[in-house]
């Protein structure tokens, strides 16, 4: 049954090839008859250009950086009962290219941005142990907060 539906596709197709008209003879190359000029293609309505164009602007400030890993993100972070030292247990800082945690990093391979949330491949290391993640990044409260949502949510507020 295979073998004949294919055979039939064959055929068809067969077919509909041959009702293809021959291309038409080129026409002696000569000067351009004098007519209207091509309409240039219309500008976009103001109304969308102008929607669309704080979301653009907010994508490439996002994307200005380094690495994967857009600017808007950079900086150090930590919970509100922790003090943003280096000792800190629960401190991150996010760069261009990695996120640091307490006991490992993750150096960053690549970056989604969706609306104003970064989904970032990270491969891990620590504790003599390496693994790959891929965490979404959101800032809150006018970027005074973190969201790092992998397995858990983890909510850190930026270091002064």
């Amino acid at each position: 049954m295979r073998f004949a539906f294919l055979g039939f596709a064959a055929i068809a197709a067969l077919t509909l090839a041959g009702c293809t008209p021959e291309p038409a003879e080129p026409e002696p190359a000569g000067p351009e008859p004098a007519g209207p000029e091509p309409a240039e293609p219309e500008p976009a309505a103001p109304e969308r250009a102008e929607s669309m164009q704080p979301q653009k602007q907010a994508q490439k400030q996002a994307h200005s950086s380094s690495g994967p890993i857009p600017a808007a993100f950079h900086g150090i972070w930590d919970s509100a009962a922790g003090d943003c030292s280096a000792q800190s247990e629960t401190r991150v800082e996010i760069t261009a290219d990695a996120i640091r945690f307490y006991e490992s990093v993750g150096r960053a391979t690549a970056s989604e941005m969706i609306g104003s949330s970064a989904t970032v491949t990270l491969t891990m290391s620590g504790e003599g142990q390496s693994w790959e993640i891929t965490p979404t990044l959101d800032l809150l409260d006018d970027g005074a907060t973190l969201a790092l949502r992998g397995e858990q949510t983890l909510l850190r507020r930026l270091c002064q």
